[in-house]
């Protein structure tokens, strides 16, 4: 059961994140993961300019997917340990930590599987429907790296630079990260 809690948030959490990225690199509006994107995400943004007025705020997927982050680790708590809500305010740093560097790992992690399709896609079918949203949450990733890289003859190495630069963050600085924040408890 939590495993799947675990799924469900993860995936919610993706949808945030990625909406923000093809909304920021204009991915056509009609373009059939952006709408569902969009779906999923829209009761939560109806929420917000309800709350906020209709103020545009650039970066509110964000703090949608840190939410949800949040409080995937605040419910995987409560299940876990059987500690009833109102003891979860003791944990508040804690879970708000926890839910901060789960969005990163999962960004990283985000980026790091839309490299790979990437690849894929472009040695398969560089025409097909999913480069173009694929495309808008590896090139602000990519684009510094193809500065300083040279292409190899036709073989571009960004990527695997970059997959390997996630390794590294996901391991090093995040790993550590992850032991002060166990530490915390």
């Amino acid at each position: 059961m939590d495993n799947m809690i675990s799924w469900v948030f993860l995936g919610l959490s993706l949808v945030a994140i990625s909406q923000w990225f093809m909304e920021h690199s204009r991915v056509r509006a009609n373009h059939p993961i952006y709408q569902t994107c969009r779906m999923i995400n829209k009761p939560f943004l109806r929420l917000w300019w309800l709350i906020f007025l209709p103020r545009k705020v650039e970066h509110v997927l964000w703090l949608w997917a840190f939410l949800i982050e949040v409080f995937s680790v605040a419910l995987l708590v409560v299940m876990d340990t059987g500690l009833p809500w109102s003891q979860i305010t003791h944990l508040g740093l804690w879970v708000v930590l926890s839910g901060l560097l789960n969005l990163l790992r999962h960004l990283i992690y985000l980026v790091m599987v839309s490299v790979f399709v990437l690849s894929v896609l472009s040695w398969v079918s560089p025409y097909h429907r999913l480069m173009e949203p694929v495309e808008a949450v590896t090139r602000p990733f990519l684009q510094p790296l193809r500065r300083y890289l040279p292409m190899l003859g036709m073989i571009d190495f960004s990527p695997v630079v970059l997959v390997l630069l996630g390794q590294v963050l996901l391991s090093i600085p995040i790993g550590a990260m992850e032991m002060a924040v166990q530490r915390l408890l």
